[in-house]
């Protein structure tokens, strides 16, 4: 064969490579971002509360932070199931602060408590600092840590929120 057929098949094989190898990179990222991605949970990223604020705007919602290690967060989640079970129609988010990694045993939780259906969010795999700050610059990390909305006032309260009251401002939600 003569010189110039060797070198252009070269070319056509090299490229041929060049485009498989590219594809496959493109596949194995996709793979790894989708893996990385809770399945049910979202990831919470640094703009995301605003997110969340911006969809829920003009409603009366809860938000409550949680994490896997802390035992009065599940306590608060027994409350949670009770509260949803009887007000079917207040919106509860969940942020839990563990980070992506625990996607999966959180999810599990939620599921035990019947709350995997309440928007779910995780931390991203972001500063966890800024991710506080971008929620509330008084939030110091403690948990469990809630905000109640309502007429796109919020009120913050760190430590366990007492059924009774929750009740009793989800009573005054309908007496209006």
């Amino acid at each position: 064969m003569p010189d110039g057929i060797h070198k252009m098949k070269a070319i056509v094989l090299s490229s041929s490579i060049r485009l498989l190898c590219t594809h496959s990179c493109l596949v194995l990222l996709l793979l790894f971002s989708a893996a990385a991605r809770p399945a049910g949970m979202q990831a919470l990223g640094a703009e995301s509360y605003a997110g969340i604020e911006k969809t829920y705007a003009g409603h009366s919602f809860l938000v409550a932070l949680w994490s896997l290690d802390c035992p009065p967060c599940i306590k608060e989640f027994e409350m949670l199931e009770r509260v949803r079970r009887a007000y079917p129609d207040f919106k509860i988010v969940l942020i839990n602060t563990d980070g992506v990694e625990a996607s999966e045993e959180a999810e599990a939780l939620l599921q035990q408590f019947e709350l995997n259906s309440a928007d779910t969010w995780i931390f991203a795999s972001e500063e966890t600092e800024k991710l506080r700050f971008s929620i509330d610059r008084q939030w110091y990390g403690e948990l469990p840590r809630s905000y109640l909305y309502r007429d796109n006032a919020r009120q913050s309260h760190s430590g366990l929120i007492d059924e009774a009251q929750l009740r009793n401002w989800l009573d005054s939600l309908t007496a209006r």
